[in-house]
């Protein structure tokens, strides 16, 4: 049992080793909220664009704003892909 690798190990090491993995840890929940926070503005943005989008295919009428559209899809001509 001398032999094993936990019989020799430095106490200050170990509680290094503990402050590091604290660390690590704290840093793993920070970017989980940071990308939990992205991925809720997207939300939010598309909701405010579909409601802003709503109100106006309301206001001039949904035939017109569909001709618009592929009105507007075909003077912009094919895209591009490079």
């Amino acid at each position: 049992m001398a032999t094993s690798p936990v019989v020799n190990v430095n106490p200050a090491a170990l509680a290094a080793l503990a402050a590091r993995d604290q660390r690590t840890r704290c840093s793993y929940v920070g970017l989980l909220l940071a990308a939990a926070w992205v991925i809720s503005l997207f939300s939010i943005v598309g909701a405010t664009l579909g409601c802003l989008a709503g109100s106006l295919v309301e206001r001039v009428g949904a035939h017109r704003a569909a001709t618009g559209r592929l009105a507007f899809a075909a003077a912009r001509g094919p895209r591009r892909v490079s």
